[in-house]
């Protein structure tokens, strides 16, 4: 019968013996030892471990057993086997966990307690000083200070460790917008924008050679740094360009070029004019999250590729 990570199991001879309990899904994939966390903290995973396993199992055949699996789970997760061996021995030595009834603190000794410790907390970095260190050897000198040993008497400084970001957690997000609407491109309003009557207001868009894109920022006529696309309002060829400008600022100059044969410098603009008057319609692709020329043209050059318009110059 399980209960928790506890397994009772009732012999032919009634008599009563407790296993460690693991569910089928369970892969015991431990902490990899290459993993950026302090060392004490991977050397004392095969110690809690084995812990555990001397605390829980009733007879030493399974005892003995459950360590030999503990060894080659761990072996699996690349711990040196003096590490492992090292953990297991101590953990022998010391025998199962005995727990004992500890006095039930008040909140406000608890509190009394929490305000004896102040923790000095850095990011940790194997490659970094041991910034703790450095700080005990000043801490005499804060004493020094009349202002500093009000403030430290009686206080106890503890090193505290805040895990680094894993590429895991650059790229998901720990809060979740449950209000979140769909990004959308959407005109400006402004009375006096030129470019609100050509902008498509959309969350996605087809193109004539069946390249569908769906934008992932909200966009406007007022967004700046973007890659944006023209549509020719006769063939609807279409055009993929990048600005650090405001869309709007950009497009005038598109205006200007298209109206003016002799202005036309790049191939769109000299379609718009003769295909269709001079008129063209516009679709904001992606917004670049910062200003960085280098990587706004190369984000234009990658929706090129992807999209294929016709009227960029090959």
């Amino acid at each position: 019968m399980p209960f928790l990570d506890i397994l009772v199991i009732i012999t032919e001879d009634n008599e009563i013996v407790t296993d460690i309990f693991s569910k089928d899904t369970d892969t015991h994939m431990y902490l990899n030892f290459y993993s950026n966390h302090p060392k004490h903290v991977k050397l004392n995973i095969p110690f809690n471990l084995a812990s555990r396993i001397i605390t829980i199992t009733s007879t030493d055949i399974l005892r003995n057993k459950r360590l030999e699996e503990l060894k080659a789970y761990l072996k699996k997760q690349h711990y040196p086997e003096q590490v492992i061996n090292y953990g297991i021995q101590k953990a022998l030595t010391k025998g199962p966990i005995v727990t004992e009834s500890r006095r039930s603190e008040t909140t406000e000794e608890s509190s009394n307690n929490l305000n004896k410790i102040i923790p000095f907390v850095t990011t940790y970095n194997p490659r970094d000083y041991d910034i703790f260190s450095f700080m005990r050897q000043i801490e005499t000198n804060l004493h020094k200070s009349e202002r500093m040993d009000k403030v430290l008497q009686k206080k106890k400084i503890i090193n505290s460790k805040r895990q680094s970001k894993s590429l895991k957690r650059y790229l998901t997000s720990s809060k979740f917008d449950f209000n979140e609407t769909v990004p959308i491109v959407k005109k400006c309003t402004d009375k006096r924008c030129m470019t609100c009557p050509n902008l498509i207001e959309e969350s996605s868009i087809y193109f004539k050679n069946g390249k569908h894109f769906t934008v992932r920022q909200n966009m406007s006529c007022k967004s700046s740094n973007v890659i944006y696309s023209l549509i020719c309002s006769n063939c609807e060829e279409f055009y993929v360009g990048e600005t650090k400008n405001e869309l709007r600022t950009r497009m005038t100059l598109h205006r200007q070029q298209t109206n003016h044969e002799d202005l036309t410098l790049i191939r769109a603009n000299d379609h718009f004019h003769r295909c269709s008057n001079g008129r063209f319609k516009i679709f904001p692709l992606y917004m670049v999250n910062r200003q960085n020329d280098f990587l706004r043209r190369k984000k234009e050059e990658l929706f090129i590729n992807i999209l294929n318009p016709g009227l960029n110059d090959k």
